[in-house]
């Protein structure tokens, strides 16, 4: 994240989770207008993000993967965000998170 120009200054960022790092302070700090932050496809719909204070949204791996698909073969791509509140888009009810604290484990193997 240390691009070798001001191009990307006020600009929509787009990022891909990697499981290792908040990603939300060093975008900021490098002038982004906003954040896209696509989510590891492992962890589904769970959102690991400690911090958002500034405009974003964060996006399933497969609407990312979309998003990318776009970006890609886009000759002029332009993106917007609009809030619109919280939408889950999860349908399946009762949802587990990826990193719920109860159930089976290596200490009980339930």
């Amino acid at each position: 994240m240390d691009p070798l120009d001001d191009s990307h200054r006020s600009s929509i960022w787009v990022c891909e989770a990697d499981g290792r790092r908040d990603v939300v302070a060093p975008v900021k700090s490098h002038g982004a207008k906003a954040l896209i932050f696509i989510s590891l496809k492992k962890v589904g719909a769970t959102n690991i993000l400690s911090k958002m204070d500034f405009p974003g949204v964060v996006l399933a791996n497969k609407e990312g993967s979309d998003l990318i698909s776009y970006l890609i073969s886009g000759s002029n791509p332009s993106a917007s965000i609009i809030f619109n509140g919280t939408v889950l888009g999860v349908s399946s009810v009762p949802a587990m998170a990826w990193l719920f604290s109860r159930g089976s484990s290596q200490a009980t193997s339930g």
